[in-house]
């Protein structure tokens, strides 16, 4: 307001004239300079309300700038993985950056799809507050408290899981390379599946289907449907890898009613299974 209201005044009085006129009075350039002072610092206001929003946005995309401009490559695998009556397909994209000098180091993103089968399996309490009675982020340390853990029997285990991943691997040489792979979040659907509730004596017909959302949390805390794996790698052909590791699977079940009432009401039962996975990989680029 200061700024419109000198600049009105000067040109309504004629006031703005050349500094250098030797019959120019004090007073017009001293609102001369007034207009000059408040411009400057309506400006320098401006560029400091602009630069204290956008720096932090351009402070956040350095490392991504960064990663952009290192050499990439881009995957696609195949993997089945087996335990006794169960099983898992997957089918897994991976874009990786190479790190280093040597560029050996490599961290990436991808996404996977998990098909899991199987036949008369276990699954027990599922949140971190019933089964470690916790839900800190050192839950990993504690131990499972068994009075709280109940077991829900699935007849027939099926269910299917895409999930954004997170990628790292380690180039020995042109020919090896170990990796490990985790699900960090996505989703899970399939079919609902006649289930039997124990809890001490007792047994409960009901059903169950899938956790729909899938989030890597820590140990119990996670939710829902969430593939690991930990592979060795070898170039038998320009382009082709073959793959061989475990693989982590864990799998979650939500029932129709919260089956579960001790020491809290419950419908969630996970399950956690180590098959040994062999696969291939392409590399796309």
């Amino acid at each position: 307001m200061r700024w419109q209201f000198v600049v009105k005044l000067t040109e309504r009085e004629g006031l703005l004239r050349n500094p250098s006129d030797p019959n120019m009075n004090s007073s017009p350039w001293r609102i001369v300079r007034l207009v000059t002072f408040d411009s400057l610092w309506l400006t320098n206001f401006a560029a400091k309300r602009i630069l204290k929003r956008v720096l932090p946005f351009l402070l956040l995309s350095l490392p991504l700038v960064g990663l952009s401009q290192r050499k990439t490559s881009d995957h696609l695998s195949g993997s089945i993985a087996v335990a006794k009556n169960q099983g898992a397909l997957t089918i897994h994209y991976q874009h990786f950056w190479k790190l280093g000098e040597k560029q050996r180091l490599q961290v990436g993103y991808g996404i996977r799809l998990t098909t899991f089968v199987a036949s008369n399996q276990n699954y027990i309490t599922a949140p971190a507050s019933l089964s470690k009675q916790s839900t800190s982020p050192f839950i990993l340390f504690k131990k499972r408290v068994d009075e709280n853990l109940d077991t829900l029997l699935v007849d027939s285990p099926w269910m299917t899981s895409i999930n954004a991943s997170i990628n790292v691997k380690y180039q020995f040489n042109s020919l090896w390379s170990v990796a490990f792979t985790v699900d960090a979040v996505g989703f899970s659907f399939g079919r609902n599946q006649q289930a039997r509730f124990f809890t001490n004596s007792n047994i409960q017909a009901t059903s169950a289907k899938p956790t729909t959302f899938d989030a890597l949390l820590v140990d119990d805390n996670d939710l829902g449907n969430l593939n690991s794996e930990l592979y060795i790698s070898y170039q038998f052909e320009k382009r082709w890898n073959l793959n061989a590791g475990v693989q982590f699977l864990a799998t979650e079940y939500t029932t129709a009613t919260k089956v579960q009432q001790y020491p809290a009401a419950n419908d969630r039962f996970r399950k956690t299974s180590l098959m040994f996975a062999l696969g291939v990989s392409y590399q796309i680029h």
